[in-house]
């Protein structure tokens, strides 16, 4: 324990920077993954250091390695259970970090519905004291002088970009109906559905150069459309909002999109025409943009346009994938546990066959003078093994897939455990396993049965 603890001291900042911060277990925190990690933690390194350490201590272990007595602790039998322990527990990481990392890549190929490369967002702009007409002016201004650059393909301007909260709701309903549905809202200008290639379910885009019937209009999402009770979605309505008591014509409903991780479910959103706020989306084209020499440009048009704001940007693919960091780190560590348990595990098994094929040479000098092959010693020694192996499998499997449950029920969005999965990590298991007792139990089997008796 002390060294463990001047060796965590000498690492701990390469952890923390690893890990964000966050070391598993985290201490204090009540959730049940994390304290079960921390009982697991405890049962496969304290436990299988410290029984070990009283074998090696006992005072009957001189006498019971002198006599071959089996029933002493330091035993096979003892043996046996440590190494159904350890497995068990190597079973049930092993079993998550599968479920974690398909749950990681489910969440990177899933579509989102918009598209999310090569676009750069220019953080919206701190103005005070200007009026409507000269905000606008400066949005399309800095928005103009952008599209001229060879390397930008198109632009939009948003009160929120994905990758973030929305941070304003309203109540819609019907004309004509009482019954009021909360929805989240966001002011878009007419290219940004173009620029993210967001799919119209029905209807129709903000009109180009329209400002005053664009701000008569709104545009909603599916999500939106079902709780407000919309079955046609081709036929276009009219929306009272109660917060403005505004009677809005609704000309667009659009495919629903991943706002924010897939953590959270599909909400419902509102989109109304917005050209005077918002954060800048500007779609590059990644073949012609030079990172240093082009956000200089950009930079520059920036000051021009702003020159009391700070320029501030991030790509949009780096912003949404941090909402997920925590998990991801998650999944780091829970790698690199796995594998140190399966180290250990490996050890313990590697010990158990050592004793076992020492016990065992004169039976092995027997049978092979009475004709029995190596292969055929090999078979019936593994045999032996899969008591023990099938045990430990049939322990840690449940609690595993317990586990990676809770776990999951953080997504709204998550993969399904298939018996697949489980398969697969059994195999892994079983093919550790078998090469792990297979060193001992082979040169065993090929020893001469005349040197054997003899000794």
């Amino acid at each position: 324990m002390l060294i463990v603890g001047i060796i965590y001291r000498l690492i701990e900042p390469f952890l923390s920077t690893f890990t964000d911060g966050h070391i598993l277990p985290l201490f204090g925190d009540p959730t049940l993954i994390n304290n079960l990690f921390l009982i697991i933690f405890c049962l496969g390194t304290i436990l299988a250091a410290s029984i070990p350490a009283i074998i090696l201590f006992s005072a009957d272990f001189g006498k019971t390695l002198r006599s071959g007595n089996s029933k002493p602790i330091g035993s096979v039998g003892l043996r046996h259970a440590l190494v159904v322990l350890q497995f068990s527990i190597s079973t049930i990481l092993l079993i998550s970090i599968f479920v974690i990392s398909d749950q990681l890549e489910y969440m990177d190929d899933k579509d989102k519905g918009i598209v999310l490369d090569d676009v750069l967002i220019v953080q919206a702009p701190i103005v005070a004291g200007t009026s409507w007409d000269e905000k606008r002016k400066s949005v399309e201004l800095f928005k103009q002088r952008c599209e001229e650059l060879p390397f930008i393909l198109r632009t939009a301007s948003s009160t929120t970009v994905p990758g973030e909260e929305y941070r304003q709701e309203t109540y819609l309903s019907l004309q004509g109906n009482t019954t009021r549905t909360m929805v989240h809202q966001n002011g878009v200008d007419d290219q940004f559905f173009d620029l993210y290639d967001v799919e119209f379910k029905a209807g129709q885009n903000f009109i180009h150069d329209a400002d005053w019937k664009n701000r008569n209009s709104i545009i909603i999402n599916e999500s939106a459309a079902q709780a407000l009770g919309i079955v046609d979605f081709e036929q276009m309505i009219k929306i009272l909002d109660h917060e403005s008591n505004e009677l809005y014509d609704l000309v667009g409903i659009v495919r629903d999109y991943h706002q924010t991780s897939l953590k959270y479910r599909m909400r419902p959103i509102a989109f109304k025409f917005n050209i005077v706020r918002g954060h800048f989306s500007l779609k590059i084209d990644e073949e012609k943009f030079d990172e240093k020499d082009n956000l200089s440009a950009i930079n520059k048009f920036w000051e021009q346009t702003y020159p009391d704001a700070s320029f501030d940007y991030y790509y949009l693919t780096e912003k949404f994938a941090s909402q997920d960091k925590e998990e991801r780190y998650f999944g780091q560590l829970f790698n690199y546990f796995t594998i140190l348990s399966i180290i250990i595990s490996c050890l313990g098994l590697l010990g158990l066959s050592l004793l076992i094929s020492t016990k065992r040479q004169r039976e092995i000098g027997v049978r092979k003078v009475f004709g029995a092959s190596s292969l055929n010693i090999l078979l019936t020694f593994l045999k032996g093994y899969l008591a023990p192996l099938s045990i430990a499998l049939l322990t840690g499997t449940p609690l595993a897939i317990f586990l990676v449950n809770r776990w999951l029920e953080n997504f709204a969005y998550r993969v399904e455990i298939g018996i697949g999965l489980v398969t697969f990590a059994w195999l892994w298991l079983i093919v550790i396993f078998l090469f792990t007792v297979a060193y001992h139990t082979i040169k065993s089997s090929l020893e001469n049965p005349v040197r054997i008796l003899r000794d």
